[in-house]
C-alpha cells in the first residue's frame, strides 16, 4: 500500500496540485473527512460505499478500482437506492486498463 500512496503523492507533486492531501488508512476506522476517497475494491461495492461515504464523508465521491464483478455489484448497490454510480473503463497510453466505479450518495 505504501507504493500506491507514494505514487499518488508523486502525481500530486508532478501535476502541481494544491490543497491535496494523501492519507493512508483502513475503513471504517481511519477515514478522515475528505472530498474524494480512492480505494482498491477489496469489498463488494455496496459495503465499500457504505463505509467510505459514511459520517463526515456523506458528500464525498468514491473512486473504487473494480474487476469483473462490477456489473453485479453496481446492480446490487443501485437496487438499494441512495447512491449514484458510474462505471468508467479507463486505458492509459501504454495500453493498460482499469475499471473504476465512481460512487456518490444521492440526495
Amino acid at each position: 500500500m505504501a507504493r500506491r500512496v507514494g505514487f499518488l503523492s508523486d502525481c500530486v507533486e508532478a501535476l502541481g496540485l494544491v490543497g491535496v492531501e494523501i492519507h493512508y488508512g483502513r475503513a471504517p476506522d481511519d477515514v478522515p473527512k475528505c472530498q474524494v476517497v480512492v480505494a482498491r475494491a477489496v469489498k463488494a461495492l455496496p459495503a465499500l460505499s457504505a463505509m467510505a461515504l459514511a459520517g463526515p464523508n456523506r458528500g464525498a465521491e468514491l473512486l473504487a478500482l473494480k474487476g469483473a464483478s462490477v456489473g453485479r455489484e453496481v446492480a446490487e448497490l443501485s437496487s438499494k437506492g441512495g447512491f449514484q454510480v458510474e462505471v468508467l473503463d479507463l486505458t492509459d497510453p501504454a495500453g493498460g486498463s482499469a475499471t473504476v466505479a465512481r460512487v456518490r450518495r444521492s440526495g
